[in-house]
């Protein structure tokens, strides 16, 4: 009975799984899993909770591409308005006070520089000479005796005498050596300030008639041309060079209400004088997705009785998503940035209704500029006499304050 049971121990140890069993398998597969969420877990990091980045490397070439497209059109329109009669004789005024005041700009223009280089090397002396005038004043005030308070107003009053010597420039160049004592070096050094403001108020004046008469040719071409000129597009598509794929430097942040919205982190162009359509900029590029053009557009052009409506409501004032709304700090998908998921109360306005977002702020205008559809139902919501049974705020509160009696 004992040798029966030794046998079968002796068998259970020879199949111990821990003693014979190879693990190799079992191992690799953890290693392979392991290294596989590692991956995972760095992909979704970079790259999945990351989908701006996608849209930003892609807007920088399309967007430059689109520009230089819109500004060859521009360009073309500007040299049909430069055609003009009404703007050649602009042109012909602006050159004619350019050619007038020249010679004059020119001649002011030498004589400022070089009152300027005066101004500089007689600054150098006069203020070696107040600091050592400042300094024996203080010598005399802290002296004690009189006799001592003597000998230092007599040594002052040697020292001002001078000479003080200053190497001048003169007219045509060659510096001229002068002295002064110390009055004639201030009276000189004021002389030279008072008639440099001088200079630079003829010389301000000459600028602005120039610049008034430019302006003046510039505004005609602006007048009669419908977006940015070709100029502000060739300043855009140098700004480009400087362009930061990053998130903090395209987020809106308000701080008086700590509102952070990121919508142009994607919306790159939504801010852009130039009118950018989806259509244009995919057919500018070639190479970006329809659902890339559409987020590349810019923002309608909406005229209201005080301006522009991005000049009214500036973004960097009010954010995006407080008349949109929209989760605005969310950026790990199209989804969760629209807000179009079940845990955000405020989801992206669709378009048909995005003067919902108007009531935000103008809660009781009747009338409301830019938003026709909302001032239409306000208008009917208040002439078909809805507000007797649906109590909103701004209309008539008859109803309910009767009723509030009634409760009472």
């Amino acid at each position: 009975m004992v040798d029966e049971t030794v046998e079968q121990t002796s068998e259970a140890v020879e199949k111990d799984p821990i003693v014979e069993g190879s693990l190799n398998w079992p191992m690799t597969i953890a290693a392979l899993a392991l290294v596989l969420s590692t991956g995972w877990a760095l992909y979704d990091e970079f790259v999945g909770r990351r989908p701006w980045q996608a849209y930003q490397q892609a807007f920088v070439p399309a967007y430059g591409q689109y520009l230089r497209q819109v500004q060859g059109q521009q360009r073309t329109r500007e040299q049909e308005i430069e055609a003009n009669d009404e703007y050649q004789q602009l042109k012909a005024d602006y050159e004619a006070v350019r050619d007038k005041i020249e010679p004059e700009r020119k001649k002011l223009g030498e004589r400022l520089a070089r009152i300027t280089v005066q101004m500089t090397a007689i600054t150098k002396e006069l203020k070696e000479a107040r600091s050592y005038t400042a300094a024996t004043i203080y010598q005399i005030e802290v002296t004690s005796t009189e006799a001592g308070k003597e000998k230092l107003r007599a040594h002052l009053a040697t020292y001002h005498q001078g000479p003080f010597e200053v190497s001048l420039p003169g007219a045509n160049g060659a510096e001229i050596s002068k002295t002064y004592d110390y009055q004639q070096l201030r009276d000189t050094f004021a002389q030279m300030r008072d008639e440099k403001s001088a200079l630079r108020r003829e010389l301000g004046l000459l600028v602005r008639t120039e610049a008034a008469s430019k302006k003046a040719m510039n505004a005609y071409v602006t007048r009669h041309l419908e977006g940015p000129t070709s100029a502000v597009i060739e300043g855009q598509i140098t700004s480009l060079a400087k362009f930061k794929s990053d998130i903090t430097s395209h987020q809106i942040y308000v701080g008086e209400v700590g509102l952070a919205d990121r919508c142009q982190v994607c919306h790159l162009a939504i801010r852009s004088s130039v009118v950018v359509t989806a259509e244009g900029i995919q057919s500018a590029s070639g190479e970006i997705s329809e659902t890339m053009a559409r987020t590349f557009v810019s923002h309608p052009r909406v005229e209201l009785l005080d301006g522009d409506l991005l000049e009214v409501h500036r973004p960097d004032r009010f954010g995006c998503t407080p008349c949109h709304g929209g989760n605005g700090r969310a950026l790990t998908s199209v989804e969760h940035a629209h807000g179009k998921y079940e845990h955000w109360l405020w989801p992206l306005y669709d378009r048909e209704n995005v003067e919902a977002g108007c009531v935000q702020c103008h809660q009781n205008a009747l009338h409301l500029d830019g938003a026709p559809t909302l001032s239409r139902g306000r208008h009917l919501f208040q002439r078909l006499g809805c507000w007797g049974c649906h109590v909103r705020d701004g209309y008539d509160s008859e109803a309910a304050d009767l009723k509030d009696v009634a409760q009472d």
